[in-house]
């Protein structure tokens, strides 16, 4: 719904560059969010089955190019 109301109005340049790494930025939040384990006072450490589980995820997004 929010594209058809910007289809009407021409976007700087600046902006769709800006918006273009907003998708990258935010999947790597939850991405990091999700392989670490914090612990107050303490560096975090990895989730391995997380870091396993995500090891097919991200040899799919590279090799799909998305």
């Amino acid at each position: 719904m929010p594209f058809l109301f910007l289809k009407k109005f021409k976007l700087a340049t600046w902006f769709i560059n800006f918006l273009s790494f907003v998708p990258i930025t935010i999947i790597s939040a939850i991405l990091f969010e999700n392989l670490l384990i914090e612990k107050n006072g303490q560096w975090p450490n990895l989730n391995f089955i997380n870091c396993l589980a995500a090891i097919p995820t991200l040899l799919a997004g590279f090799l799909s190019k998305r």
